[in-house]
């Protein structure tokens, strides 16, 4: 829906007045806001702030603002606030909300009112705690796991130091304090109930605010689940998706994916690959980068389905689109958010699963490379982990929809399936060829059918 400015300069005040809900947090504040997609579209809107503390554990403790915009309902009779949980972490919600998934926003809102969160340290929420070094990656010599990793604890050394400085306590940036901010969020909008929407990491967030505020939620919508123990990556989740695009051939077939890899890997080791990509660059690079590039690509949906082909033109010894996305990789220099690694580090991951990546990272050819570098900076940001009891499963009796993609590396369909056996009202909605991201909203119009029907209380497909 498309307002002019003049008619939004008319009807935005009148419309906030309306809309504001009786609140028991005297921190809130909204105002008016038009709302603008990153495709043009300008939607009326409220954006908002309330305040919490920044660490419950502590007495007395700062506290800090977050951000939110709220989408009105297109409904005479809405249902509860959809509260959208953003991905990463480190997403931000609102940002979200502009770019491709606007479409998907808008269409929820025949539910109830949408709420855009930027949870604690993202986006338009203070501080936003993105990190302001860098780390240089040099062009001329291929990467190795050692010298990357001591780069990057380095720049993360820097972020972790920058933000102490300014007064942030980095244990209090977890999950469980996440959570409880959605409780306040909901308690300050004067609600009774939300509907969770979570996808990606905002699905761990939404079954931690599940399991610590059990009447907080009428339903949940989870798309790409992670569960409480699934933050660290199995190296054999990267094995089958690539036996399984593999398989699929949707460019050119390679009979043993897996062999011809490990027969690229191995020449690079010993020869670096060489690539001239103008007059004036040329890149040098070795297994360490290869194996990253091929790893993000499994899990990449418009780029997934070329890596046998890539792997069989390496194999021929050509490394010419690799050499591309590898380059362009090491001149981005952000090391990202500083809350996106606590939260990752404060959920850490059990004991047997840190044994099951040890075990499988013998023989897969990926290693640990998926979770690199979060097993060896930990430490640089000074959070404890939540502990076993955090890692344990959820166990609700909420509805709850969990959708997953058939290739989606990220958040593998086995693990919603894991998270639902402690659900008693769970229902699975399986998008055939999706993989993360994006795809889990708009790979079919289907997709957003069935959310409303599953909002509206009725029968949803299995699979799209």
């Amino acid at each position: 829906m498309k307002y002019s400015v003049a008619l939004l300069a008319f009807v935005l005040p009148a419309w906030a007045a309306a809309q504001r809900s009786t609140s028991v947090d005297a921190s809130l504040t909204v105002a008016p806001h038009a709302f603008v997609s990153r495709a043009g579209d300008t939607v009326l809107a409220e954006i908002g702030h309330f305040r919490v503390p920044e660490s419950r554990r502590t007495r007395g403790a700062r506290t800090i603002t977050l951000a939110f915009v709220r989408f009105p309902s297109t409904s005479a009779h809405p249902g509860p606030p959809i509260v959208y949980l953003a991905g990463g972490p480190g997403g931000s919600g609102i940002a979200l909300a502009r770019g491709p998934r606007f479409p998907a926003f808008m269409a929820m809102r025949a539910a109830g009112d949408v709420i855009a969160l930027d949870q604690r340290g993202t986006g338009l929420s203070v501080p936003n705690l993105a990190c302001p070094q860098g780390v240089k990656h040099p062009l001329d010599v291929p990467l190795t796991r050692s010298a990357e990793t001591a780069r990057l604890r380095t720049a993360a050394q820097a972020c972790a130091t920058h933000w102490r400085a300014q007064g942030v306590d980095l244990s209090s940036y977890n999950t469980e304090e996440s959570a409880d901010d959605i409780d306040d969020l909901r308690r300050a909008l004067g609600v009774e109930h939300v509907v969770l929407w979570g996808a990606s990491y905002g699905t761990h967030l939404g079954l931690v605010t599940l399991r610590r505020h059990p009447q907080l939620a009428e339903r949940a919508m989870f798309a790409g689940v992670e569960g409480p123990d699934d933050t660290f990556k199995l190296p054999s989740s990267s094995d089958r998706q690539l036996d399984t695009l593999a398989a699929l051939a949707y460019t050119e077939s390679i009979p043993d994916a897996r062999a011809a890899l490990g027969r690229v890997l191995a020449r690079l080791a010993s020869t670096p690959a060489r690539v001239r990509l103008s007059d004036s660059v040329t890149i040098v690079f070795g297994r360490y980068d290869f194996l990253n590039f091929v790893n993000g690509a499994l899990g990449n949906g418009e780029g997934m389905a070329q890596v046998p082909a890539i792997i069989a033109a390496a194999a021929r010894g050509d490394f010419t689109l690799p050499a591309r996305y590898i380059a362009a990789d090491r001149s981005a220099t952000s090391i990202g958010s500083a809350m996106g690694y606590a939260m990752d580090c404060a959920s850490g991951a059990s004991r047997n699963r840190r044994r099951r990546i040890a075990f499988e990272s013998r023989t897969s050819l990926f290693g640990t490379v998926a979770n690199d570098p979060m097993f060896t900076e930990c430490d640089v940001w000074g959070v404890r982990e939540l502990g076993p009891a955090f890692r344990q499963p959820v166990h609700s009796s909420v509805p709850v929809l969990f959708i997953s993609g058939t290739l989606d590396l990220n958040t593998p369909l086995a693990n919603a399936r894991a998270v639902a056996r402690g659900f008693t009202n769970a229902r699975e909605l399986i998008i055939d060829g999706a993989s993360h991201g994006d795809a889990l909203f708009l790979a079919s119009p289907a997709i957003l059918r069935a959310m409303h029907d599953f909002l509206a209380g009725r029968a949803t497909p299995p699979r799209v």
